[in-house]
């Protein structure tokens, strides 16, 4: 059910279901539980989806024209509420501190369809990308057991250790019990269980029971524990002994909740040139903080893959040189080994030494595999160098939308470049993909050398169409990056009331980074009493993003208004990010002018921008004085 004038995009975004229904009934063994199954896709929904029996509502936001179906599809949103008829519908958790048997088990089971319907480089995209969510919730956030009875509201457990480390652990039962294991244990799962509630031990139990296999240290380590190994990997040849040594510490900080972790892995060894792939062993890490473990090799292997087919939850760090990665990007030619594949563009990217470039390069040419070259232009702007800058301009012509969007984004990393500007106007008033126009116009909102030429292109894009306002939203949040004078008034005008929903929220954010930035007590009052409105409107996700911006204001003159939210908000999630946005402020209060305060932060980011945009200036006069006079300039101060 969607809006009569969208009914074009209903079986774009929905038209894989009956597929998604006949894979999960088949690979679980239970035909869909229910008579009828229905989606409704309503406007201003708080969440992507709820599960409801039978009748899952879904965001408006998910139907997209046919422009847009190259960059954004639906069928991750569609197939992790399916799932959920048959996990957390059919069988529910007993109570919150389980969440994660419901949504980690349905984001994992949308890895295993996108998967069997893409192959198994999409389920890697998609893992790597679900690995990244929860490795930053851990760094940045917090780090909890996902089995826990500690938390202020249970909404506050739908957090990326309910989902996304619950599908990671999910992955690695699936790794221990082996294809038939996984299935068969699934299936006695839900023979026992259905149209009953379970508990973590439950689960457990009953896979333990179908297959033979213990779970009890992986239960114990990454679910009733909290966090994950963080490793130090290096390697050696032993040539006289026809060994490989692989050296393995464990370096997370042991606390109370979280240990030394013991683990299977898979090792991969890359032969000959000639021979090509992995050579794959498995080897066991011990719950230690050093180990050596030697595997049989009779010559020395090319590389070593730690891990080649991402099996394990864990962050690595394995320090190899350049040869090395281009070794093991060669070797993990095959979709399983996707996964190191795109470890190794990642690392070369962070080596940017000459053959590190190249060999990007050759990926973003040559990888007939869109993710890959993603990774690759990812790893390009990350090395910084012309070598680098040039390889992403060649490959701004990339057939897939997704790839040149990469590319687009990544050229924002050479912000004293000017010759990719016509490269980069081209593509925001030209591309046909809306999420390649909105990563032209990040890219240009980071030339600050060239704010005066590029803030009309980007002035022009506020008036773009496009699939969730991406362009006008990102067209938005560039001028702000630039602090160009026009900015002020657009984005007071895309903030109203009325205004598209989509760039609200970018707008918002772009006044409060405006008003931090500048010593303008006028705009700064108007600022706020402009995010204090929204906190008073009915739509959560902009209530949501008045909260952020307020944070990032800094104005101590919103408490009351943030402490009435923190009373009144009907979402309790909001009613607790009202109560840390006061703290926040407060302590930056407190912390003064000597202090790390976010207003002090925000104001060395924008004597930072000014500083780069004399410096351009003070270049480029240079450049004249030396061409008038033919002699070089006097040195500047």
């Amino acid at each position: 059910y969607v809006p009569p004038r969208w009914a074009d995009r209903a079986r774009r975004s929905f038209g894989k279901t009956p597929e998604m229904m006949e894979y999960f009934s088949t690979v679980t063994g239970r035909p869909y539980p229910y008579a009828k199954y229905a989606q409704t896709a309503v406007a201003d929904f708080t969440w992507g989806g709820m599960e409801n029996i039978t009748a899952t509502t879904q965001t408006l936001r998910t139907l997209h024209d046919e422009r847009a179906h190259n960059d954004s599809r639906s069928d991750s949103l569609v197939a992790h509420e399916l799932a959920h008829q048959w996990f957390g519908d059919l069988v529910t958790c007993e109570d919150w501190s389980h969440l994660w048997l419901n949504e980690g088990m349905a984001d994992y089971l949308t890895v295993l369809y996108l998967g069997h319907a893409g192959g198994a480089e999409e389920a890697a995209v998609e893992l790597e990308t679900i690995r990244q969510a929860y490795l930053r919730e851990d760094a940045r956030r917090y780090r909890r057991p996902i089995v826990t009875d500690r938390y202020p509201d249970p909404i506050t457990l739908f957090d990326r250790h309910s989902y996304e480390k619950g599908a990671l652990v999910m992955r690695m039962i699936h790794g221990l019990l082996g294809e038939e294991g996984w299935w068969k244990g699934i299936r006695a799962y839900l023979d026992r269980f259905a149209l009953q509630t379970v508990k973590t031990s439950d689960f457990q139990s009953v896979l333990e029971k179908s297959t033979g296999v213990t779970l009890g240290p992986l239960f114990d380590q990454y679910v009733y524990g909290a966090g994950h190994p963080e490793l130090e990997v290096r390697w050696d040849y032993q040539a006289d002994r026809e060994l490989v040594r692989l050296e393995v510490r464990q370096t997370q900080e042991v606390t109370g909740e979280t240990g030394l972790f013991s683990f299977p892995v898979e090792i991969g060894l890359a032969g000959d040139v000639g021979d090509g792939g992995l050579e794959i062993q498995t080897v066991q890490i011990l719950a230690r903080a050093e180990q050596e473990i030697y595997l049989h090799s009779p010559a020395r292997p090319r590389t070593v893959v730690f891990d080649p087919r991402d099996w394990v939850l864990a962050a690595v760090d394995f320090d190899k040189p350049t040869a090395e990665w281009v070794a093991q990007l060669s070797a993990a030619a095959g979709a399983a080994e996707t996964p190191a594949r795109l470890e190794a563009l990642r690392a070369l990217g962070e080596l940017a030494d000459a053959p590190a470039v190249e060999a990007l390069a050759k990926a973003l040419r040559q990888d007939p595999f869109h993710g890959a070259r993603q990774v690759a232009a990812e790893a390009l702007g990350q090395a910084g160098t012309e070598a680098a800058r040039q390889a992403l301009e060649a490959g701004a012509g990339d057939r897939d939308s997704r790839v040149r969007t990469m590319v687009l984004a990544s050229l924002g990393n050479f912000p004293r470049d000017r010759e990719s500007l016509p490269l980069l106007r081209r593509a925001l008033e030209g591309d046909d993909s809306y999420k390649a126009r909105a990563a032209a116009a990040t890219a240009l909102g980071r030339r600050r050398d060239a704010a005066r030429e590029v803030t009309p292109w980007l002035v022009r894009a506020l008036s773009q169409e496009s699939h969730q306002e991406d362009v006008r939203a990102a067209a938005i949040e560039a001028l702000a990056e630039l602090d160009s004078p026009a900015v002020v008034d657009h984005a007071f005008r895309l903030a109203a009331y009325g205004a598209p929903a989509e760039s609200r929220d970018e707008a918002v954010t772009a006044l409060a980074r405006i008003a931090a930035r500048r010593q303008d007590p006028e705009l700064r009052a108007r600022v706020r009493r402009t995010l204090e409105g929204i906190l008073a409107e009915r739509d959560s996700r902009m209530r949501e993003e008045a909260l952020r911006a307020l944070m990032e204001l800094g104005d101590a003159e919103a408490i009351p208004a943030l402490e009435r939210t923190g009373r009144t908000d009907p979402d309790p999630e909001l009613r607790l990010r009202a109560g840390q946005v006061i703290e926040r402020i407060r302590g930056n209060a407190a912390a003064g002018p000597s202090g790390d305060g976010e207003g002090l932060r925000l104001r060395v980011e924008q004597l930072e921008r000014e500083i780069d945009v004399l410096k351009a200036r003070l270049e480029e006069a240079q450049g004249t004085l030396e061409g008038a006079t033919g002699a070089p300039p006097p040195p500047s101060p």
